[in-house]
């Protein structure tokens, strides 16, 4: 009778203590961009290979154009379904500039425009990717900080494309990258939208991939330097555990490191849970699949500080992750809206002075 009395005072004088709860989201939206959305729909994505017919097909006036707004309007279905208050979407379209003023008619802002009402807010990265035409962007029902955004993460890393070659060193910047800010419970929270280089091209991507990554941790130490809250998040193209992974988070340094919110130090074993069943429920962690492996290469990384805001007195935490199957379809087609899942972080901030 004592246990439950104090089990009932523990579970209302945390609900009186609660704070916001927010929820986080990413998802890669595969290719939506008026220049590859062909991907989506089964075609390679280097034209050269393509046959007579496919070519004049998509050449034809209004064809890619009416395929992309077919795919914009399964990726919002999606997003509504998803109902997240702040998401990350990497695989958009680049915004294009004119004399330095945007202006594209068909660039993520026709995505923004299906969503407009239960997003007001958007804001994207200035991508330098002119091969894919990606770029990464951010939807939220809460307004940005201001002078918080970052449209570039800026820096630059040298990394050897070839392990025993050192003629063939080589720099790189973060393509798909960015930094903005929103607040949570009165806290200001630094987003870090990326998408790191992919795997296609041996070790030299990979070398490339963890040079992205050591700029994004490079940038995102000045906000724990100084006790802020940090969310690095996106498309990482490395699932946990791999150099680049390790090197983002800071598994290989002194500083503070990242938590991971998919994995075992995130999600303990329950007590008298079977090793089988634990591993299974951890291995649903996952984004993409490829050639019938799966492997979680969306992440939301967190701050400590974060972790601890939504942690009191080591018995009630209030943080919860969600791996989303896509269902929404291409209009007319069974073609799915993305080929990866979503990831769905829910946070709810306790009271700091606790």
């Amino acid at each position: 009778m004592r246990w439950a009395f104090f089990a009932l005072l523990i579970c209302w004088t945390s609900s009186l203590n609660a704070g916001e709860t927010v929820t986080i989201a990413t998802l890669n939206c595969q290719f939506l961009s008026p220049k590859t959305v062909h991907v989506k729909f089964g075609l390679p994505f280097d034209r050269r290979s393509w046959t007579e017919v496919q070519r004049r097909t998509w050449a034809a006036d209004g064809f890619r154009e009416q395929h992309y707004r077919k795919a914009v309007k399964a990726i919002a279905a999606t997003i509504q379904r998803i109902d997240a208050d702040v998401i990350v979407l990497t695989e958009v379209a680049r915004v294009s500039r004119v004399n330095g003023i945007y202006a594209s008619p068909n660039d993520v802002t026709v995505l923004h425009d299906e969503l407009k009402e239960n997003y007001p807010h958007l804001a994207f990265a200035d991508s330098s990717d002119k091969i894919t035409n990606q770029n990464v962007a951010i939807l939220s029902r809460r307004p940005f900080v201001e002078g918080s955004m970052l449209p570039r993460i800026p820096g630059r890393e040298g990394f050897f494309g070839e392990l025993d070659d050192v003629e063939s060193e080589d720099e790189t910047t973060v393509s798909k990258g960015m930094r903005a800010a929103i607040r949570i419970d009165g806290d200001v929270v630094y987003l870090y939208p990326v998408h790191l280089k992919s795997e296609r091209g041996g070790h030299e991507s990979d070398a490339k991939r963890i040079a992205q990554a050591s700029i994004v941790r490079r940038n995102y130490l000045k906000q724990l330097a100084d006790d802020q809250h940090v969310i690095v998040i996106g498309d990482l193209n490395g699932h946990r555990g791999q150099p680049a992974l390790r090197r983002i988070r800071g598994l290989d340094d002194l500083n503070e490191d990242l938590a991971q919110t998919g994995g075992p130090r995130f999600f303990k074993r329950r007590e008298s849970e079977p090793s089988d069943e634990f591993n299974r429920r951890i291995r649903q962690h996952w984004t993409f699949e490829f050639e019938g492996r799966r492997t979680q290469i969306d992440h939301i990384l967190i701050s400590q500080s974060i972790r601890n805001r939504c942690t009191q007195r080591n018995y009630h935490k209030k943080m919860q992750i969600e791996f989303i199957e896509v269902t929404e379809t291409i209009e007319g087609t069974d073609i799915p809206a993305t080929d990866h899942r979503a990831v769905k972080l829910t946070l709810q901030f306790l009271d700091k002075h606790l």
